[in-house]
């Protein structure tokens, strides 16, 4: 049987940009052109980031952006959120316009799901399913269950891994808790909102804005500690969840993990990626 080749090294290659969608007054999509011949280099998993490379100002600049999109045959889409004093991400907001071309990196990273991956290799194996009586040996003991809590541009990589995971798995049901200021400042909310029409039953949808209130007070004010537990005692049975998905800055996902940790979580069962805009 003939072995499959390697993938390449990465390494940066000019790609065209097709498409520019404002998602609110300082977060851009940004689609990229893949011709066929670098098809395999692009080849990713839902989570992955890709770095890109321009010349600002006479010096050579490199960003590190997720992913926003499932693999799509031919593009890449890039969620860049413009930060204060950020070089890159003003530079791209003010500059990147169809027909441009960047230079860009073959796809890297290790935030994906483990259960569900369209387009790649999982990034390792899923754990067994522990017994359950009268279940049919290698049967997974009813539907397969996710939470992810994510917090601004953080939102870019999860975005993926849920549509993934849902469009994979017709017995999945995640949770998705997504924290910002106000209502302005969401990324892909239209986006969320058809995956929520999509799949009403499976999707639990979450927004927690921290400086505009809302109907529930679960969902209005800072995400502080005794708000978290509030949280994942009302929408989740910790105990119940298969995986976990963190995503934003360093206080937030230390502050889940902590939760999450007295919860008598495995460690094992929790993905997380440090995000900032800086």
């Amino acid at each position: 049987m003939p072995l499959t080749a390697p993938r390449p090294r990465p390494r940066f290659h000019p790609l065209t940009v097709v498409a520019v969608r404002p998602l609110t007054k300082d977060a851009v999509e940004v689609v990229l052109a893949v011709p066929d011949e670098l098809a395999r280099e692009f080849t990713h998993t839902s989570g992955q980031y890709v770095t890109v490379r321009a010349d600002i100002d006479g010096q050579e600049v490199r960003r590190s952006y997720s992913l926003c999109a499932p693999p799509t045959p031919g593009e890449l889409h890039l969620g860049i959120k413009r930060g204060p004093g950020g070089l890159f991400s003003t530079w791209a907001h003010e500059n990147l316009r169809p027909g441009q071309v960047v230079d860009v990196m073959s796809p890297t990273g290790t935030f994906t799901a483990r259960r569900s991956a369209r387009g790649a290799t999982p990034s390792a194996p899923p754990a067994p399913a522990a017994a359950t009586p009268g279940a049919t040996p290698g049967e997974r003991p009813g539907p397969s269950r996710y939470v992810a809590v994510a917090a601004g541009s953080g939102i870019t990589p999860v975005v993926p891994i849920v549509r993934s995971v849902l469009e994979d798995d017709p017995d999945a049901h995640i949770v998705l808790v997504y924290v910002n200021r106000t209502s302005e400042d969401v990324m892909f909310a239209d986006d969320l909102a058809d995956l929520k029409d999509r799949y009403p039953t499976r999707l639990a949808l979450h927004h927690v804005l921290s400086r505009e209130p809302r109907p529930a007070p679960l969902h209005t004010g800072r995400l502080d500690a005794e708000k978290l537990h509030a949280i994942l005692g009302t929408l989740v049975r910790p105990d119940l969840v298969d995986e976990w998905f963190l995503c934003g800055p360093a206080d937030l996902v230390r502050l889940v993990r902590g939760e999450l940790a007295a919860a008598g979580v495995d460690d094992g069962a929790i993905r997380h990626e440090l995000f900032t805009t800086a």
